[in-house]
């Protein structure tokens, strides 16, 4: 009788003991649980019972104070500098991050009215096969996500027209085929005109030649500055 009691209350003692150790901090860290049904631990519960951490997590989980603690012309002045394929792979990290970048493409490609001078341009030029594919793609996003849209691969179209261009710059181009001259035009030894089905359009194909001069006249053109 006196082995089963004095068992019996190691029992008790260790139980409180354990009780009591649970309700500590580990190493100076606060690691305190208590019985709730909220944000369980990844190990298990003792049966009938669900364990939350005594420090609440945060109100927004989606939020990065680092992200809000910078400036918006910090980013605009990063991000200038960065390609836009990086800026791509920034915005993909988290909703945060995204919304950061969407705001910095609708003024990026708002200023100077780069966004309306690619569209005038991608819609009224004989393109290349890269601004071809460009469009393309411009119009997919259009279809799927709305006109008014703007995202990543429209400030990489408007970055390379103001690269090659000037910012905003008005564009026009002409074919070459049907020039008002071109000397050796049609001779299968020089220069041929033939169709190109990537394109969709017909070409001019230089096979050689020891000199090349056409001349194309452009219409309609606005009145301002021009350069070549």
């Amino acid at each position: 009788m006196g082995v089963s009691a004095s068992r019996a209350a190691r029992r008790r003692s260790t139980s409180a003991a354990s009780a009591s150790s649970s309700d500590q901090p580990s190493d100076g860290v606060a690691a305190a649980w208590a019985p709730s049904s909220r944000y369980p631990p990844s190990h298990s519960p003792p049966e009938g019972r669900s364990w939350t951490p005594s420090l609440p997590p945060p109100e927004d989980p989606s939020s990065c104070p680092v992200l809000e603690a910078i400036n918006a012309d910090v980013y605009e002045a990063v991000f200038d500098m960065l390609p836009a394929e990086d800026i791509a792979a920034f915005a993909r990290t988290s909703k945060q991050s995204k919304g950061v970048v969407d705001t910095y493409v609708a003024h990026s490609v708002s200023k100077g009215d780069g966004i309306y001078a690619l569209r005038h341009f991608l819609n009224t030029n004989p393109l290349t096969l890269k601004e071809l594919l460009l469009k393309r793609r411009l119009e997919r996003l259009s279809e799927r996500k709305g006109e008014a849209f703007v995202g990543v691969v429209h400030l990489l179209g408007v970055r390379a027209m103001s690269e090659r261009y000037g910012a905003g710059r008005y564009v026009k181009r002409e074919h070459v085929y049907d020039a008002d001259s071109f000397p050796h035009l049609g001779n299968p030894s020089y220069i041929v005109r033939q169709f190109d089905d990537h394109l969709n359009r017909e070409v001019v194909h230089l096979r050689t030649v020891c000199w090349l001069h056409f001349l194309k006249t452009f219409e309609d053109v606005p009145k301002g500055s021009c350069s070549r």
